[in-house]
């Protein structure tokens, strides 16, 4: 198993939140990305979520 350690950004609307982040790897080196979460709603109640991630190297 890979331990890694997380720092991200986002932001946060009605709809969803976007963002991006870095994690740093325990065997070393650094993983970019940015993420996109889709809310979809029934009423009050999230009916759906939908996340898409990209890693940027």
């Amino acid at each position: 198993m890979h331990r890694i350690g997380v720092n991200g950004d986002r932001l946060a609307d009605e709809s969803g939140q976007i963002g991006g982040g870095s994690a740093v790897m325990k065997e070393g080196g650094t993983l970019h990305f940015v993420f996109s979460d889709v809310f979809t709603f029934e009423g009050d109640a999230i009916s759906r979520l939908e996340t898409y991630q990209v890693n940027l190297g």
